[in-house]
């Protein structure tokens, strides 16, 4: 991409979409690669507990599929 910066701390869109496609922390955690505190699961969502909570008990939902954006 002509004149970006990536010392700028921004990346090009195309950097993230290949990164999401190469490594998705979400569904590392859905497949069970990554350990997590799960809280509530059914077929469409997984709750667990954030690693780094903002709060006690701050609780993640997410859907079991991936998605770019929610």
């Amino acid at each position: 991409m002509a004149g970006f910066k990536e010392s700028a701390g921004i990346r090009p869109i195309t950097a993230v979409i290949a990164k999401e496609t190469m490594a998705c922390l979400i569904c590392s955690i859905i497949d069970g690669r990554i350990p997590v505190k799960i809280i509530y699961e059914d077929s469409d969502t997984v709750a667990f507990l954030d690693a780094h909570p903002a709060a006690p008990g701050h609780t993640m939902l997410v859907p079991r599929v991936h998605a770019a954006r929610v």
